[in-house]
């Protein structure tokens, strides 16, 4: 529900003034005007009366009517999470919470969890053109759902275009399909280039597929690319916020690999509430034990790491730095062996 009490998705009528979006005041921090084009907006509307007409109907109400329920059945931090991963909305607790610890990405609808709708979806879809048009199905009625955000929609195409080379039986690599994915939302809409979740979401995609090439399989090869990953999208966070927790490049390491298992339990043990299977809240109080000690162990973390790190040229460098390193890796030019560096040049 919104100001008003005027519900997502309602048709309304509306008597007000039309304003031009304000540009920024200064050369970093945010930009009104390049963020609301980004999503679509070109003016602003200040009203002085809003009335519904008709209520919410098609994924609006649906979305209402799952908030609704999630907020009613589900403890604190597992409503906080649900939140986060179905509709895309952010718990205001939940949201500080993540960003004194670095890890507010985990809350943003984007490639990692729309890698979690994949594999669940494969779960039920399990071979041949079944499996790809389930899988496809599914990730894009999720990111929809979620309300279809820049992050969500990158991450949705890249596994579109590796689910269609599968089925003509030329599966690309994943730096080539962030990279086509990315090409297509900018000629749908040039303004993403200007969106800092845009810019954050292919910054860190990229970066991960084009490492993968470097990275062995490892716990170790997991925990440098991760802690490389905050390089790259950290002269970015520092430009549009000013500062950025240090404390990030640590909890990272161990938030990532967490999560993914945290946020298919906390959709396993959410489900059976959200039915009605009220015999089933035993699960939801350990789940939400599991969330309480996470929150508990990443403010400790940050209590040891309390420095802010801002923008300077070297950050800036850097980044760029380790991001050109494995994208050339991506595209060929050189590669790891046997541990030393071989190249193609």
């Amino acid at each position: 529900i919104s100001r008003n009490n005027i519900a997502e998705g309602a048709l309304v009528r509306i008597r007000g003034a039309v304003f031009d979006l304000a540009a920024a005041k200064k050369e970093r921090g945010f930009n009104e005007f390049l963020f609301w084009r980004a999503r679509g907006a070109q003016k602003k509307l200040v009203t002085f009366a809003i009335k519904a007409t008709e209520p919410p109907s098609g994924l609006p109400k649906w979305r209402i009517a799952l908030s609704k329920r999630i907020n009613a059945v589900l403890p604190e931090r597992m409503a906080g999470y649900m939140l986060a991963l179905t509709v895309g909305a952010r718990d205001e607790k939940l949201t500080e919470t993540h960003r004194s610890t670095g890890t507010l990405h985990l809350l943003a609808v984007s490639g990692f969890h729309v890698a979690i709708a994949a594999g669940l979806a494969m779960l039920f879809f399990r071979r041949g053109i079944l499996r790809i048009v389930g899988v496809s199905v599914a990730v894009w009625f999720y990111v929809l759902f979620a309300g279809a955000p820049a992050g969500g929609l990158r991450a949705a195409l890249m596994l579109q275009i590796f689910l269609l080379g599968l089925a003509v039986g030329r599966p690309s690599n994943g730096f080539n399909s962030v990279s086509a994915a990315g090409v297509l939302l900018l000629i749908w809409n040039p303004w993403y280039l200007f969106d800092v979740g845009w810019q954050l979401s292919m910054s860190a995609a990229l970066f991960i597929s084009a490492a993968a090439s470097l990275a062995k399989n490892t716990w170790r090869s997991a925990a440098a690319v991760s802690m490389l990953v905050w390089l790259v999208t950290a002269p970015i966070v520092a430009y549009y916020f000013d500062k950025l927790p240090l404390a990030g490049l640590f909890v990272n390491v161990l938030a990532v690999p967490l999560f993914s298992v945290i946020f298919p339990a906390v959709l396993i043990c959410s489900a059976p509430l959200l039915l009605g299977f009220c015999w089933f809240s035993f699960a939801a109080v350990v789940c939400e034990y599991f969330l309480e000690s996470w929150d508990i162990f990443a403010e400790i973390i940050s209590g040891l790491l309390p420095w802010q790190i801002g923008f300077t040229f070297s950050l800036m460098i850097t980044g760029i730095l380790v991001f050109l390193a494995a994208a050339a890796a991506a595209c060929g030019f050189f590669e790891i062996k046997n541990g030393k560096l071989a190249s193609d040049m």
